[in-house]
């Protein structure tokens, strides 16, 4: 802290949006928030705050720091993180989410769907919504439902995959306990992706 700087004046809001905040130091409004929420960082952010993110930001995205972080998980804590999807934010994209995931859709060869009349039709499925959530079924909803059912089918195949004992790939091991980089499967990948949008993984 600067001489100059009393205690008073760290306390002092910086007068910048969540948004422009999460931009300057490489992170997100939804950690923003948690940090928020969690009684880390004040509400608004003041220059006392933004000592703190100056700090965390120089960790936050580098691919040491995660490796190490995901390698102290087991594995089946690793399927539960990439399950939760936690770039779902909203319970309505939970709930599509365990639509497709829980679905007893079938795919043969090629993925050609043995039993098409099994398929969830995004038409019905926004009535749903909009009586569930009171969600509107505008283009950007439909979009996201979208975007959701591929990320629900490609876990839902993983688990049939670990099932039939078809994907059991051991972990690169760092010097130092870390995993490597190319242990990081797509599912994973996409969950740090959102986790550290600005790191270089």
């Amino acid at each position: 802290m600067s001489q100059l700087e009393t205690d008073d004046d760290m306390d002092l809001a910086v007068g910048l949006s969540l948004k422009g905040i999460a931009e300057q130091y490489g992170l997100t409004t939804k950690v923003l928030i948690r940090l928020q929420r969690d009684q880390l960082i004040g509400k608004p952010i003041c220059r006392r705050d933004i000592r703190f993110l100056e700090g965390l930001s120089k960790v936050w995205s580098r691919p040491w720091y995660i490796r190490q972080q995901v390698s102290r998980y087991s594995k089946a804590q690793r399927q539960r993180l990439i399950l939760d999807r936690p770039e779902l934010s909203e319970k309505w994209q939970r709930w599509v989410y365990r639509q497709y995931l829980d679905s007893d859709i079938e795919r043969g060869t090629g993925g050609r769907m043995l039993n098409p009349e099994r398929i969830i039709k995004i038409r019905l499925l926004c009535n749903t919504l909009e009586q569930m959530f009171n969600l509107k079924p505008t283009p950007q909803v439909v979009a996201t439902i979208k975007i959701i059912r591929k990320k629900a089918y490609r876990d839902k195949a993983k688990l049939k995959r670990q099932d039939q004992g078809l994907d059991h790939k051991p972990p690169n091991v760092e010097e130092g306990g870390g995993v490597s980089s190319s242990f990081l499967d797509q599912e994973y990948f996409d969950v740090l992706k959102t986790l550290y949008p600005h790191a270089d993984l």
